[in-house]
C-alpha cells in the first residue's frame, strides 16, 4: 500500500477577528466594509470565513468569479455578495443567486442592460491603475446610459489603488484620489443623485485614511498581510 501525503491548513478565527476589529477601529463609525475574499479567501476556507465575517458584521463580500459567488450562496451565506469579473456567459447563475456585479465597461453594461432583470450593479472607474473600468471621459455617457435602465440598481461606485504599500509612489496615490473625487463629482451631477463609494484597500486604510468614503474593501488585511504589527497571520 503506497504511502499516502496529507496536508493540512490549520485556519485561526480569533486572529481573523481580531484583524478585522483592528481595521475597523482605524474607521468612521458609519464606514461600510466590504471583505474581499477572492481566490477562494486567498486559499483560507472560503465558506467558514464568509460565515464568521457575516457574524462579524461586514456589509458585502467580494469574490472574482460567479462560481465564487454561487458557491458561497449554496452554502448559506446570505450577505451580498459582489463579483468583480462577472463575464458575460454567467448571468443566469448570478441572478438566480442574487449577485451583485461589478461593472466596468460599456459592452458589459449593455449585456445586464438588455436582460430587463432587476439586478445590483456597483461601477467601477479607472483613476490610474489601467486595469479595467470607465475612464473619466465616458462619466456623462455612463451616466446617461444607465438612467435608461431603471432596473439596474446602482449600489456604490469604486475605484482601485496601485501602489498604496509603496510610500515612493505616494504621489501617484494621491493623483489617484484626485481623479477619483472628480469623477465622483461629474458623475453624481450627471446622474441626480449619489451612491456609496469605494476606494481604499488594506494599505489605503492604514496609510489614507483622510481619504475614507463610505465604504472600503479589505483584503489581505484580514488574513494578516500587511505591514502593521498589529495585523496577525491567520494560517
Amino acid at each position: 500500500m503506497g504511502i499516502i501525503h496529507e496536508t493540512i491548513l490549520e485556519v485561526n478565527i480569533n486572529r481573523l477577528e481580531s484583524n478585522f476589529n483592528y481595521l475597523k477601529s482605524k474607521l468612521k463609525t458609519k464606514t461600510k466594509i466590504i471583505a474581499v475574499m477572492k481566490a477562494y479567501a486567498y486559499g483560507h476556507a472560503d465558506i467558514i470565513l464568509a460565515k464568521k465575517l457575516e457574524e462579524f458584521g461586514v456589509h458585502a463580500l467580494w469574490v472574482a468569479d460567479f462560481e465564487e459567488g454561487t458557491r458561497l450562496r449554496e452554502n448559506g451565506v446570505q450577505t451580498p455578495i459582489i463579483i468583480a469579473n462577472p463575464g458575460t456567459k454567467s448571468t443566469k447563475k448570478i441572478i438566480d443567486n442574487k449577485l451583485d456585479v461589478v461593472i466596468y465597461n460599456f459592452k458589459l453594461l449593455q449585456l445586464y442592460a438588455d436582460l430587463n432583470k432587476e439586478i445590483c450593479i456597483h461601477i467601477k472607474f479607472n483613476t490610474g491603475m489601467n486595469r479595467y473600468g470607465f475612464n473619466a471621459e465616458e462619466t456623462e455617457l455612463l451616466a446617461k446610459t444607465l438612467l435608461k435602465y431603471p432596473k439596474l440598481k446602482l449600489q456604490s461606485i469604486c475605484s482601485h489603488l496601485a501602489a498604496t504599500d509603496n510610500s515612493k509612489k505616494d504621489e501617484f496615490t494621491n493623483k489617484q484620489f484626485l481623479v477619483f473625487d472628480t469623477i465622483c463629482t461629474g458623475f453624481f451631477k450627471e446622474l441626480g443623485y449619489k451612491v456609496n463609494r469605494h476606494i481604499l484597500n488594506t494599505n489605503g486604510v492604514l496609510r489614507f485614511s483622510k481619504n475614507e468614503c463610505e465604504m472600503v474593501r479589505l483584503g489581505i488585511g484580514l488574513y494578516g498581510v500587511a505591514n502593521d504589527n498589529h495585523l496577525e497571520q491567520i494560517s
